[in-house]
């Protein structure tokens, strides 16, 4: 496949993501096969597109942050008291884990390290895992960053 048909391909894909991302009622696209180096898909890669529903009776709006390379998805809610809610989704598992109403989710690398914010604190939070209990409180950065 020639570099141009990979790039148009691979910018389609980006495309159906962030608009399920950019939506109440996710949509999420995974990669179902086919494949090779470099996550660019090949002639035979095909797509499977999940909805995101956080397990809340009282959710106005969802909004998925990020994924990792194993479709995992962390991401927020926003409840009937227009309080946003994270949520991390383990693909695997089909599980939701939901945080603390104000926290926000935003961030998910490969190595399961997860970035927040907490809403009513104003500050940027940080877990080493999905079992921290705590996170780590990051402040913001001084002058023009």
């Amino acid at each position: 496949m020639g570099d141009e048909k990979k790039r148009t391909k691979a910018l389609a894909l980006n495309v159906a993501i962030l608009a399920g991302l950019c939506f109440s009622d996710n949509a999420l696209a995974q990669k179902k096969g086919g494949g090779g180096k470099g996550g660019g898909g090949g002639e035979d890669a095909n797509y499977t597109v999940i909805t995101l529903s956080p397990p809340n009776a009282d959710v106005t709006a969802s909004h998925a942050r990020d994924l990792d390379s194993s479709g995992n998805v962390v991401g927020y809610f926003v409840d009937s008291q227009d309080r946003r809610n994270g949520f991390y989704y383990d693909s695997g598992a089909k599980k939701y884990t939901v945080f603390a109403a104000g926290i926000a989710l935003h961030g998910l690398n490969d190595a399961g390290k997860i970035v927040g914010a907490d809403t009513d604190l104003g500050v940027g939070l940080y877990w080493e895992s999905l079992t921290d209990e705590m996170p780590t409180f990051l402040e913001p950065l001084s002058g023009d960053h």
